[in-house]
């Protein structure tokens, strides 16, 4: 043991007598001797010591500090973390006079009150019981370490609330280093744990997130935003997210177009960019656009390199956390991987050594519980404002798994924060206890992950909010192009989860009571409760917003016992309001179980130019639901508004805790507005559970409906799909009242719920799934048969009538048949005739002996009425149809119907007309004579061509008529005769009797069914070829014929590509002139090679400069000489050049051999002798080895020692010309990495070291 006055090695200071009393005991020096000439402020220079070399354990304490929140936390003031010396101060002062010198393997513990400023770059630092670490306001501190730790009754102070850091800034660096995994097998070391008392805020921000004020374009220098930024600063760095909503199938394969731009200036809301956006970030509406995050703060956390071992910061248990606008980056090493967690056993040995343990995020709570003595009404800690983000992946290119995690911590405050590019999820509540949190203001970008489906609770799929379980307030927050959802809110599993511990007020430590088992819990009800998770709630769920990416917000299990059943227990209802998501490509909200909750003021706003038929985003897309209420939903842009829940009800056999069966009330979409290509879709319902549900009830009240612009819309789709798992026969109540706010209350029916309607088998479809579909017990049954025999039907009821009946409201924007709930209310149908000709429904008939029949109730009465005189009284049958004869003279006729009782009768049905038009249309015979005119439109002919006029008169049914061409050589002809008379056939029609005579008949019937026909004869003449080629797009010059070649156009060859060329015949490629190969695009591969010889000598020069290397192959002899030097220079390899004939290659010049790329191997062996010649130097120098062997004498001086330096054998050298070999220079020789032994007789004796 050594002593020195001044360091050598590592100081240990101590100013008070007890500390260097116990020193002297553990050294075995005499105490004058150890204080022998040194004053309070002198130090002992000590090596660093074990832990049993210490008496005391507020010197060293133990090696492991975690307690019950973290067992095996290491205590990096142990000497077995310490490295080199561990150099501990109880004075107050500044950290570089303190600790001058320190050594970057060395440790610093704080027991005083230190400041700390400048560049430092030691081990660690330990800010032990009763120590202070205090960061310069003024003066900027560089920190580079291992590891900051902050053990309980320590102090952190990077900044208040009272004193921010906001001139100053602070960087601290966490250390890339080697990790000793036998002794920190958990993997805690790199970054900053804390025990005890961290403070940190940087320079403030009014508002670190705002929006631009509409879209922003590419190529934009300069824009607005939508609230005050005053206080960002040029050279800021500002997230500009990708606001573009993408296809479902895109999803996987597409990054998002997120840019991180730096300011340039700052003007108010004006912002100016050092350069140009890059991408479109278009807005979904005036007040939806793109969020702008500012992610650079003045005191920054991060890791030395990024793909090294991370850094990671950990809050635990009793600490006081404030932490206030400070980025953290690239911090985190858990990936998104499966857990490989380290293992101990019962004595704390370890059993497994974990690659990739849970817990080492960027930002970790863990089971951060605060002090007990917080301010009431105060958070219990505080993450504010900060950038928490990724500019760099792992090792392995991913990100990591989590940004800022929630784990078993409760009351406190996330809020403003800014988290950017995790895999996995961006702010996370992991183990489902977390309560009376407020996570409030935060924005989440591009969360990356498996994109699995949420009930596989590990978090890894890409959600940008990721709740574990329910129980926090979740208000303001924005997420942006998550691989998953937005937001993913769970409540209990697929399964009866078990209760958990939560507190019952602020500053509670839960963990301190904790047991193996639930049973064996002790607990204090005053300070905690036991809670299960199926009945936990959000506390507040109010304007958040979900940009891009899949899906806006995801329910799993909420409110849910298991797969199938709400919770029987009592479960407060929860409000999800003014939720808003935009463009996401597959779902604004998807909810696969959930139960009592209200989504209020919801608004999904989707990109319309992204549905098709085969993207399909749907705006609410429900599965297993109780007590759904969707209030005033704004639903737009869609392919799907609202897809209604496979159930509304639990199964049939639940009932509640005290006995009572459900009565669960319906699904309800109430007010609000949907403009959606389909605004509400009821599927036929699934379960692959064969136990019987309650009914599905939805209801629909005062929903306003609009179509999508440019697109067919339905507003109610009853969407019958007897698929996987399906239950035709489950009893489903689809309920509309005010429909489109119109005052109609009807019921919505399936089209295959019609009495008629044959009903499959049970297991029909079996293939698709176990006993699928779920349907009649027996095949061949109607529904009215299986209705009257089992009491079961499709949809578990049978429509009132079929989709002809009376009392069916028609309206064409419902696919299914709309009934009003009372039947007996509304009088009969309408009147219908039979037999009805020409047009069928219009009543207009060519004779007067006729039946008139129409619907009403079944075995009813209708009284009918003519021109107000009653006809008398028509029974109805089983399924309400009447019938009644009547003879009436040419003429219109009006008529009326009512049903008729006992002693009352219905309203009359409207007044509708009946006309008797005897008398057939007059038409003369057309003979006409047509040139096919010439458009420009590709097909050579107009898009309608004139024949001639009809003359037609019916003094009877006025001038409405249908018209009909039938060829005499059969088939039937499309024509067009407009009012005026004048008849056009189509071009396809003028195409295919181009050149020949018509003949046919013209077939002329009237409104009453009757028809004429007149004799049409036209001539149709053809256009010469010189007209029609020029017109013929280049896709469909393989059908001209080799006569008509010579007059393809300039214009139209400079589009032909290679497959349209190959489509043509070879005598019609044979037929292209000198000058038009002269005009071919041979640039295009492939065009090259279905020309004949004589054809190619027609290129010219420019042509052939610009064939592409794989094409030079094509050419002749002659043209060898023309090709450029950079078309040679871009033969990629020995394969390609070897496509090349010989004697193709053989004509190469000297520019060309100086141009070819050889380095790339394997292309000097296809040069003959003399163009190897012809090698540079340079050339020479770039080849690989394995080429050397192909090089003469001339090229020897050019082989350089680098490449004689990669023989390795004898083998390899013995492959090159021995000419070659015996001309090496005695330096070339000694550069071969071969013994001279080796190389006897292999080389000039002369050049062989002695």
């Amino acid at each position: 043991m050594f002593l020195h006055r001044k360091r050598r090695m590592r100081i240990l200071r101590y100013e008070r007598f007890e500390h260097r009393n116990l020193l002297a005991a553990n050294l075995g020096v005499p105490l004058d001797e150890l204080t022998q000439d040194i004053g309070a402020t002198d130090s002992l220079v000590l090596p660093a010591m074990a832990s049993n070399q210490l008496a005391e354990s507020h010197l060293t304490a133990d090696q492991f500090i975690g307690g019950h929140h973290e067992p095996f936390l290491p205590n990096f003031a142990h000497s077995a973390f310490a490295g080199s010396t561990t150099v501990v101060s109880d004075r107050d002062g500044e950290f570089g006079t303190i600790f001058d010198g320190i050594a970057p393997n060395e440790t610093a513990i704080i027991r005083g009150k230190v400041t700390i400023m400048g560049d430092h770059h030691l081990r660690s630092i330990v800010v032990a019981d009763g120590g202070e670490l205090t960061f310069s306001r003024i003066l900027d501190t560089n920190l580079t370490l291992r590891h900051l730790q902050v053990h309980q009754g320590g102090r952190l102070d990077i900044g208040t609330v009272e004193s921010p850091i906001e001139v100053a800034s602070v960087a601290i660096i966490f250390e890339d280093y080697v990790v000793d995994r036998e002794l920190d097998p958990g993997w805690h070391g790199g970054g900053l744990i804390v025990q005890g008392s961290i403070t940190v805020h940087g320079r403030n921000l009014d508002n670190p997130i705002t929006y631009a004020s509409s879209s922003l374009f590419a190529g934009s220098n300069s824009f607005e935003a939508a609230s005050y930024v005053g206080d960002w600063l040029p050279n800021d760095e500002i997230l500009v997210p990708d606001t573009r909503q993408f296809r479902i199938v895109d999803l996987s394969s597409s990054a998002p177009n997120d840019e991180v731009i730096r300011l340039h200036e700052v003007g108010g809301e004006q912002l100016s960019l050092q350069t140009p956006l890059a991408h479109d970030h278009p807005a979904a509406a005036a007040d939806l656009t793109a969020p702008l995050a500012n992610l650079k703060r003045n005191i920054v956390l991060r890791s030395q390199n990024p793909e090294g071992n991370r850094g990671h910061v950990m809050l635990i248990g009793g600490a006081a956390v404030d932490i206030r606008f400070a980025e953290f980056r690239d911090l985190g090493r858990t990936t998104n991987q499966p857990l490989d967690e380290t293992v101990y056993d019962a004595h704390g040995n370890v059993t497994h050594i974990g690659d990739n343990p849970p817990g080492r995020y960027a930002i970790h709570l863990h089971h951060l519980f605060g002090p007990p003595s917080m301010n009431e009404g105060a958070p219990q800690y505080v993450i504010a404002g900060n950038a928490i983000y990724n500019t760099s992946t792992l090792a392995d290119g991913s990100s990591p798994k989590w940004g800022l995690v929630i784990h078993d911590s409760h009351y406190g405050q996330i809020s403003d924060n800014i988290v950017h590019r995790f895999d996995g999820a961006g702010i996370v509540t992991e183990g489902g206890s977390e309560t009376g949190n407020t996570i409030q203001d935060n924005l989440v970008s591009r969360t990356g992950g498996t994109g699995a489906r949420g009930k596989i609770t590990d978090g890894r799929e890409g959600s940008g909010f990721w709740f574990r379980r329910a129980g926090n307030r979740i208000d303001g927050n924005v997420a942006i192009n998550s691989k998953k959802a937005g937001f993913a809110i769970y409540g209990s599993d697929n399964h009866n989860a078990p209760s958990l511990l939560v507190p019952t007020h602020p500053g509670v430590d839960v963990h301190a009571t904790q047991h193996s088992s639930h049973e064996a819990r002790s607990i204090n009800p005053a300070q905690v409760a036991l809670v299960h998770p199926e009945t936990m709630t959000m506390e507040s769920f109010t304007n958040n917003t979900s940009i891009g990416g899949s899906a806006g917000l995801e329910f799993w299990y909420y409110g849910f016992s298991n797969y199938y059943n709400a919770s029987t227990k009592p479960i407060e209802r929860t409000t999800v309001d003014s939720f808003t998501a935009w463009h996401t490509a597959s779902v604004g909200v998807v909810a696969f179980q959930i139960n009592a909750v209200d989504f209020d003021d919801t608004r999904i706003v989707g990109d319309p130019t992204k549905v098709d038929r085969y993207n399909s985003p749907t705006g609410f897309h429900f599965e297993n639901t109780e007590a759904i209420r969707v209030n005033d939903a704004v639903v737009s842009g869609m392919k799907v508004g609202v897809l209604a829940p496979v159930r509304t009800a639990r199964l049939l056999d639940i009932q509640t805790d005290d006995g009572v069966a459900f009565d669960s009330p319906p699904f309800l979409i109430e007010g609000g507005s949907l403009a959606n290509q389909i605004n509400i879709r009821v599927a036929t319902p699934r379960q692959d559970s064969f136990r019987k549900f309650a009914p599905r009830q939805v209801l629909v009240n005062s929903v306003r409906f609009s179509s999508m612009p440019g697109k067919p819309s339905v507003n109610i789709q009853m969407s019958y799909q007897p698929g996987r798992f399906s239950n035709l026969v489950q009893e489903d109540i689809v309920q509309v009242r005010n429909y489109d706010q119109r005052g109609h209350d009807f019921r919505v029916y399936y089209t295959q719920q019609q009495p008629n309607f044959v009903v499959p088998e049970t297991g029909s479809f079996a293939y698709l799934g176990r006993d699928t579909p779920l349907g009649a017990s027996n095949p061949g049954l109607t529904n009215l048969e299986l209705w009257r025999r089992d009491g079961i039907a499709i949809g578990g009821a049978i429509a009132p009538g079929d989709e002809n009946h009376y009392a069916r409201f028609v309206l064409p924007e419902i696919d299914g048949l709309a009934f009003p709930q009372i039947m007996d209310q509304h009088p009969p149908g309408p009147i219908r005739v039979d037999p009805d000709g020409g047009v069928v429904g219009d009543r207009i008939v060519a004779t007067g002996r006729l039946e008139l029949h129409g619907d009403y109730m079944a075995d009813a009465a209708v009284e009918i009425e003519h021109e107000g005189v009653s006809l008398g009284v028509a029974e109805t049958d089983s399924n309400g149809n009447w019938r009644l004869s009547v003879f009436l003279e040419p003429g219109q006729h009006s008529f009326r119907v009512r049903g008729i009782g006992s002693t009352t009768a219905t309203f009359w049905s409207e007044v509708q007309y009946v006309s008797v038009r005897p008398n057939p249309p007059i038409l003369q015979s057309i003979e006409a004579s047509v040139d096919v005119p010439l458009d420009g439109q590709g097909n050579g002919m107009s898009s309608h061509i004139f024949v001639a006029t009809v003359q037609v008169s019916d003094h009877d049914t006025g001038d409405a008529f249908i018209y009909r061409v039938e060829a005499s050589s059969g088939g039937t002809v499309p024509v067009t005769v407009q009012n005026d008379g004048r008849l056009f056939v189509l071009p396809d029609v003028a195409r295919q009797w181009s050149g020949r005579n018509f003949e046919g008949t013209l077939l002329v019937t009237d409104t009453a069914g009757l028809t004429t026909a007149a004799s049409i004869n036209v001539h149709f003449s053809k256009p010469p070829a010189a007209q029609t080629v020029p017109l013929v797009p280049y896709f469909m010059l393989h059908t001209l014929s080799a006569s008509e070649v010579p007059f393809i156009t300039e214009q139209q060859l400079a589009t032909l590509t290679s497959y349209r060329f190959s489509q043509w015949e070879p005598e019609s490629r044979a037929a292209l002139t000198d000058d038009q190969i002269k005009l071919l695009p041979v640039f295009r591969n492939g065009l090259l090679k279905r020309l004949q010889p004589t054809q190619l000598l027609a290129l010219t020069s420019d042509q052939i400069r610009s064939v592409r290397p794989d094409n030079l192959r094509y050419l002749q002899e002659s043209q060898i000489p023309i090709v450029l030097p950079r078309q040679i220079s871009e033969i990629a390899s020995s394969y390609a050049l070897s496509l090349i004939p010989k004697q193709l290659r053989d004509r190469f010049t000297l520019r060309q051999v100086e141009s070819l790329a050889v380095e790339n191997g394997g292309l000097v062996r296809h040069l003959n002798i003399a163009q190897r010649a012809w090698l540079t130097a340079t050339q020479v120098g770039s080849l690989p080895t394995s080429d050397l062997q192909h090089l003469i004498l001339a090229n020897t001086p050019s082989i350089t020692n680098r490449q004689l330096s990669l023989i390795t054998t004898r083998y390899e050298f013995t492959r090159m010309n021995v000419d070659v070999r015996f001309a090496l220079t005695r330096h070339q020789v000694e550069a071969i990495a071969l013994s001279p032994m080796e190389l006897v007789r292999l080389v000039n004796p002369d050049h062989l070291a002695d």
